[in-house]
């Protein structure tokens, strides 16, 4: 059976935040039943808050809001459901709660109208891979399974498609961030992975200890009946587990960890007391590159089999994924350098991960906006893995600082300097990965935009050399 609204019986709700997580939680509003204001003071008063898009997405709600913000937009208001992308020390948020209004994520209010098990893929880096690769495990087994959050399409545009009549889902895989599991209350999935929880977004969280305890919300309202994969090698993983009250199992590499989804010998295996011992695929037979991704496929057999998957469908499908698109991405091959786009790494961490998958000389595109992250810890793997940094936006005379003297360095305006910079520096046999570890949003919309941007111009580039 359905679940509904609960606890919270009001009718009318104010939407804030016109991305893509606004937009569907008003058309799930709409779906259900209930009515709906979409603000956003980003945009100017009386323009449209859905710019490039048909009028009916922004005819769904019964009113629109722009400009900036006002307490009398919360007038009549029985809740909020609260962008991502907004902190909650903003003016709206603090008056909400003032007033005592709940303010809800787009997941959870997607989570209460949400029919099928909930596979909720959290943590620092690989949510992406992960989430997607889980939902292919799961087909590879039959299932529908739809992967939606921070993926490409809310988790509450496909709930809302559902409840339009569409064909329902059999199970959904949801990416979910930190500052999404900030405003949940209810919300519970069946499976919860947390794949590490490593420095980011630093700007919005006074520090570690409050970035963790993010994510710990993932767990605070499952029970026995639900399932934790947590990483076994990573410290705050392990402290979750240890004070969460469902059940975890874990991956890692053997022996460090010694049973669950585990790497031993080079290959992934599933070892669970008493006795079982599953042999899946050995990590030469993965497709997507890197150690890191050995670690993705680790977490997402786990999720898929505690779900549903049998052993041969998890065998298939860790074989025969192919990653995702901004992740490590293989572009173009340009005069004997091979051109990746890694957009997705908008974080220290990710962009290891990924100078680490490369045993070739790197010429490296990253900056973006900093979220005061510690581009220093790069400093000894930057010396010996990168031929030629080439930065660019807000962040690019920071990250500078930190790595000056480490390699040859171009500072660039913008993406449309920054690859034929790359390609003058770059030598055959060498790469040119674009792995920012920064946000995009100085001069992109998201990372997808960063991604499509620098493999426009580096296919632009492809077809223009004689």
């Amino acid at each position: 059976m359905r679940k509904t609204l609960g606890t919270l019986e009001g009718k009318r709700w104010l939407v804030m935040g016109a991305a893509r997580s606004g937009k569907g939680a008003v058309r799930l509003l709409r779906a259900a039943g209930y009515q709906s204001r979409w603000a956003d003071e980003r945009v100017a008063p009386g323009e449209s808050v859905a710019p490039g898009e048909s009028a009916a997405v922004e005819a769904i709600a019964d009113e629109t809001l722009t400009g900036e913000w006002r307490p009398d937009w919360l007038d009549g208001a029985d809740g909020v459901v609260w962008s991502p992308g907004i902190p909650l020390s903003h003016g709206l948020a603090r008056e909400a709660l003032r007033r005592g209004l709940p303010l809800m994520s787009e997941i959870e209010l997607a989570w209460r109208f949400a029919a099928s098990p909930v596979i909720a893929v959290t943590g620092s880096n690989g949510k992406t891979t992960t989430t997607s690769w889980v939902a292919h495990l799961l087909r590879c087994e039959g299932r529908r399974a739809v992967e939606s959050g921070n993926i490409g399409h809310a988790f509450s545009e496909v709930i809302a498609a559902e409840l339009e009549g569409g064909a329902p889902a059999q199970a959904h895989v949801v990416e979910v961030s930190s500052f999404q599991l900030d405003t949940i209350h209810q919300f519970r999935p069946h499976v919860a992975l947390i794949l590490n929880v490593t420095p980011d977004h630093l700007d919005r969280y006074p520090g570690m200890a409050a970035y963790a305890a993010s994510k710990e919300r993932m767990v605070m309202n499952m029970g026995p009946e639900e399932r934790l994969v947590a990483n076994g090698e990573d410290a705050y993983c392990l402290a979750i587990a240890r004070r969460a009250k469902c059940r975890a199992v874990f991956f890692g590499e053997a022996p460090r960890v010694e049973r669950g989804a585990l790497l031993e010998g080079g290959r992934l295996v599933w070892r669970r007391p008493p006795g079982e011992a599953i042999d899946w695929v050995g990590s030469d037979e993965l497709i997507p590159p890197g150690a890191h991704n050995v670690q993705n496929a680790l977490a997402a057999a786990a999720a898929a089999k505690l779900l549903c998957a049998g052993d041969e469908a998890n065998r298939r499908g860790l074989r025969d994924f192919a990653g995702v698109e901004h992740r490590i991405e293989f572009v173009a091959e340009i005069g004997g350098v091979r051109y990746y786009n890694d957009s997705k790494a908008t974080n220290v961490p990710s962009l290891e991960a990924a100078l680490r998958s490369f045993a070739c000389p790197v010429v490296l595109i990253a900056g973006g906006r900093d979220k005061n992250s510690p581009f220093g810890d790069l400093s000894a793997l930057v010396r010996e893995r990168v031929a030629h940094l080439v930065l660019l936006g807000e962040a690019a005379r920071v990250i500078e600082s930190h790595w000056r003297g480490l390699a040859p360095t171009s500072v660039v305006a913008d993406m449309k300097a920054a690859i034929p910079r790359a390609r003058e520096v770059a030598r055959p046999g060498q790469v040119v990965l674009l792995s920012p570890a920064c946000a995009s949003y100085d001069q992109y919309d998201n990372y997808e935009e960063r991604g499509r941007d620098f493999k426009r111009i580096v296919q632009t580039m492809k077809e223009e050399r004689p």
